[in-house]
């Protein structure tokens, strides 16, 4: 997958992200959570742990095979995801900069109503 394809994937999710009001009691520790387990599913290339993870929202704008890809790419591109460093939660979408072997992005995830992962997003540094 190259630049190109990554950064299509994150402006639909940013798209799908910008149409939901989030929940402003989203606690840090919840989304720390879900960053650390989309972490470990991307470095494991555990495409079908990952999506278990998302909402219905998510899951309606976004297909498992195009989840299987971005994580291709990823792991193809940039590598191991070394760390995550919390930069900020802003109405409820937790930031952080994802560290990978090869490269950094800024790595965007909040969760809807039921817990479950509604935004997702690798964008440039």
């Amino acid at each position: 997958m190259n630049h190109t394809t990554l950064f299509l994937i994150a402006g639909l999710l940013a798209h799908v992200a910008q149409a939901q009001t989030f929940r402003a009691s989203a606690t840090n520790s919840k989304l720390d959570s879900l960053a650390k387990l989309a972490q470990r599913f991307t470095n494991n290339n555990q495409p079908d742990s990952l999506y278990a993870l998302m909402g219905d929202d998510f899951k309606k704008a976004i297909s498992m095979n195009r989840v299987k890809q971005v994580l291709r790419g990823i792991n193809k591109e940039a590598g191991e995801w070394i760390s995550l460093e919390s930069q900020a939660v802003t109405g409820g979408v937790a930031h952080y900069k994802a560290v990978f072997k090869l490269m950094s992005f800024n790595f965007y995830i909040s969760q809807d109503k039921q817990g479950k992962i509604y935004t997702y997003l690798f964008k440039p540094l």
